[in-house]
C-alpha cells in the first residue's frame, strides 16, 4: 500500500511506531514530518467546521481531528483573508522550529499538508487545554502542588529551546501557549514567532502586537536575548500563583506584574495567592519560594538574570517538598 494511500489514522500510528522505534527511544530527535493530503486533514476534523474548533485568536484556528483508530490530533490553521500569507509564515515558523527540536516538554509535531497553497500542521493532541483554561475556567482550582508541577514542565520546555545550538527564544511565552496533556503534564506549544538567536548581526524586532505581554527592556531598547522569555516566565509564574490574568481590566491595577511584586517585595506572599485555595503551611513555603523566583525573572535592570536552567533547577528542588499525585511522581 502507498504511502498517500494509507488513512490519516494509520499515518499517525507510522509516526508513533518511529518514536517507538529510535535509538536508545530518545523522543528529542525529531522524526520527518508526515506528509498529508489537505482533504484528508479536512476531512477528519469534519470539514474545518466550529464543531470541531478549539481555539480561534489573531494568529489562526486549532480544530480537534477524530481519526478512525480513536487518536486526536490537533490540527493548526493559519489566518485566513488579507492576512493570509502572514498566517502561512507563521506556520512555517513553527514548523522549522519543531522539525528541529522534539522534546516531552513541547507539543510536537506530527505532520502537515504539503498539496494545496494553504498549509495545516498537525500536532500532538493535548486532552486538558492550555493552561488558561485550567487556571481561569475550571470550576475546581489547581492544587499547589498541581501548580507547582505545571510551572516546573513549562520551564523545562523553555530551557530546552534555550539550549539548543543555536538558541531559540519563543517570544511568545503565556498560559495560552501552554498544553495540557490527559496526564496533567504542561507542554509548549505556540511556536509561530519562535526565533533561532542568529550567529552574527542583529535580532528583528518581534511586533508588539503579535505577543500578550513583553519585557519592557525589549520595549524600550529592543534588546532581544533569552532573558526576554525570562521575563515573561516570571509572569506566568504569578498568573499561576494568584489565579489572575496577566492583564485584566476589572481589576485596579490591571497588570498582575504591577500589583504583585509590591505584595512580594513586602513579604505578603498570602497576599497574592490565589483565593480559592489558600495553600497550607507546607505549601505555603513552596509558593514563597516559587514567587521569589517570579520576582527575580521580572527584575528588569538585573545585570545578570537567571537562567531557565536556573529556574527549572530551582522549581524541581521546589516541586520535591510537595505530596505529588500519583500520575505525576513519575513524569521527566
Amino acid at each position: 500500500m502507498s504511502y498517500y494511500t494509507r488513512s490519516l489514522a494509520e499515518r499517525v500510528t507510522i509516526h508513533h511506531e518511529r518514536l517507538r522505534g529510535q535509538k536508545g527511544g530518545d523522543k528529542r530527535k525529531p522524526t520527518a514530518p508526515l506528509l498529508f493530503r489537505f482533504k484528508d486533514i479536512e476531512a477528519a476534523t469534519g470539514g474545518l467546521v466550529a464543531e470541531t474548533l478549539v481555539r480561534r485568536d489573531g494568529l489562526g484556528c486549532l480544530y480537534t481531528a477524530n481519526l478512525e483508530e480513536g487518536k486526536p490530533v490537533i490540527v493548526k490553521r493559519g489566518i485566513l483573508g488579507r492576512r493570509f500569507w502572514e498566517g502561512q509564515l507563521l506556520l512555517d515558523n513553527e514548523l522549522q522550529v519543531l522539525s528541529r527540536l522534539r522534546s516531552n516538554r513541547f507539543v510536537n509535531l506530527i505532520g502537515l499538508s504539503a498539496d494545496s497553497n494553504e498549509k495545516l500542521l498537525v500536532v500532538e493532541f493535548s486532552a486538558n487545554g492550555s493552561l488558561f483554561d485550567v487556571i481561569h475556567g475550571g470550576s475546581v482550582p489547581l492544587s499547589w502542588p498541581l501548580r507547582v508541577h505545571l510551572a516546573l514542565q513549562t520551564a523545562q520546555g523553555i530551557r530546552a529551546l534555550h539550549l539548543a545550538s543555536p538558541p531559540i527564544i519563543h517570544r511568545d511565552i503565556k498560559s495560552a501557549n501552554v498544553w495540557i496533556d490527559a496526564k496533567w503534564n504542561a507542554k509548549l506549544g505556540g511556536f509561530g514567532f519562535a526565533l533561532q538567536v542568529p550567529a552574527r548581526g542583529p535580532i528583528p524586532r518581534c511586533p508588539k502586537e503579535s505577543v500578550s505581554f513583553l519585557d519592557p527592556d525589549y520595549q524600550t531598547a529592543g534588546h532581544l536575548c533569552t532573558k526576554n522569555d525570562v521575563y515573561c516566565f516570571g509572569a506566568l509564574l504569578l498568573e499561576i500563583i494568584t489565579g489572575r490574568k496577566v492583564t485584566d481590566v476589572h481589576h485596579n491595577r490591571a497588570s498582575v506584574v504591577d500589583w504583585a511584586l509590591p505584595l512580594i517585595r513586602k513579604g505578603r506572599i498570602l497576599g497574592i495567592c490565589d483565593p480559592r485555595i489558600r495553600p497550607s503551611v507546607q505549601n505555603g513555603k513552596a509558593v514563597k519560594d516559587m514567587a521569589e523566583i517570579a520576582a527575580l525573572c521580572l527584575r528588569v535592570c538585573s545585570p545578570r538574570p537567571p537562567s531557565m536552567a536556573d529556574i527549572a533547577d530551582q522549581l524541581k528542588v521546589i516541586s520535591t517538598k510537595l505530596p505529588l499525585p500519583p500520575w505525576a511522581q513519575n513524569q521527566n
